[in-house]
């Protein structure tokens, strides 16, 4: 019988050793030290991934025969990569002609920027996408055994690279507190303080005057402070063309990241179900008044939906009977032996 031949890709004993050697250049002996398995096996998995293309090999720098240095093709792992997001993209573009989505336009034209070969051969230059890729894998060699394919497939699906307005670090944070460095909640908090020192007593009209002058002026510094923090990133943004390039890629990963088939399929599901439990409660013509007036016309889920999918789902909801379905009843005589023991 042939020995079935291995997919280094989604092979987490192959893929332990891209991890290992990521960023570096090193020799068969130190890695099969990392990972404790002999020399001669570690020898045989590297000799695979570089079949693949997916390593390298350097000769020895003093030229001693039989010892190289073995350090990761990126070209080639960032090709990997592009290929799973073009596999998911046409995924998606084919349940979206299916099912008839109203996915926006301009989203869709996004995705192909996947098939542009300028974008393409920036993505794969991107220092800000090698670099978390670098961290990841060097995170992933140290808790996790994991193929590349699913290493891959996770950063594609939850890698959050907006690093504009991120909750952590950021840089509308950074330009906050440093670049824009101005405290005028502290400075106009201060000018309140002394308003009220000095004038709490009068409480007339003039003095609440006062006060909503030093609010709406207090408004306006922090508006202008935040519209200066946009400005400035908008500037970072065009003068750093990597930082450009890996926010597009994160809005592409973004419409990518959720699984269209499965997500469609969960919201018909939830929305047939809401209303079984409307059709149990409520008489027909009720709920055929609300199909037609209000549900169609105001539901986000069929803006720019065919009407030929609006009235699938009208006659499914139509058709549905009152509690038709039932509940699998827990056997009682099971219940009773497990409480007897």
């Amino acid at each position: 019988m042939a020995k079935k031949e291995i997919n280094v890709l989604e092979s987490s004993e192959h893929s332990i050793l891209i991890y290992i050697i990521n960023n570096q250049k090193m020799y068969a002996s130190e890695i099969a030290r990392r990972v404790k398995e002999q020399q001669g096996t570690i020898q045989r998995r590297l000799m695979k991934l570089k079949t693949s293309g997916l390593i390298k090999i350097k000769k020895h720098p003093d030229k001693i025969k039989n010892i190289k240095l073995f350090y990761v093709n990126w070209n080639k792992i960032l090709d990997e990569f592009i290929k799973l997001l073009k596999e998911q993209k046409d995924e998606f573009i084919e349940i979206h002609n299916n099912l008839k989505t109203n996915i926006k336009p301009e989203r869709l034209e996004l995705l192909e920027l996947l098939e542009n070969q300028g974008f393409i051969k920036n993505l794969k230059n991107n220092k800000y996408l090698k670099k978390a890729l670098i961290e990841y894998f060097s995170n992933i060699s140290k808790i996790k055994k994991c193929s590349l394919y699913n290493a891959l497939g996770y950063f594609t699906f939850f890698g959050d690279f907006e690093f504009t307005t991120l909750k952590h670090t950021s840089l509308q944070q950074v330009i906050s507190q440093i670049e824009l460095k101005k405290d005028l909640e502290k400075k106009d908090k201060n000018k309140q303080e002394d308003f009220f020192n000095k004038n709490l007593k009068q409480n007339s009209k003039e003095w609440y005057d006062e006060m909503r002058k030093s609010h709406d002026s207090l408004m306006k510094n922090i508006t202008s402070k935040y519209d200066n923090e946009e400005k400035k990133i908008k500037e970072i943004i065009e003068n750093d063309k990597d930082l450009k390039n890996i926010l597009k890629f994160n809005d592409i990963r973004k419409i990518l990241g959720m699984d269209l088939g499965l997500q469609i399929s969960l919201n018909d599901a939830i929305e047939q179900t809401a209303f079984y439990v409307i059709n149990n409660n409520f008489p027909k013509q009720e709920i055929e008044k609300y199909i037609n007036d209000i549900f169609f016309k105001h539901s986000l889920r069929y803006k720019g939906v065919s009407d030929e999918v609006k009235q699938e789902v009208k006659e499914k909801i139509e058709n549905m009977k009152e509690n038709d379905i039932n509940a699998p009843k827990p056997n009682k005589t099971k219940h009773k032996e497990v409480n007897k023991k």
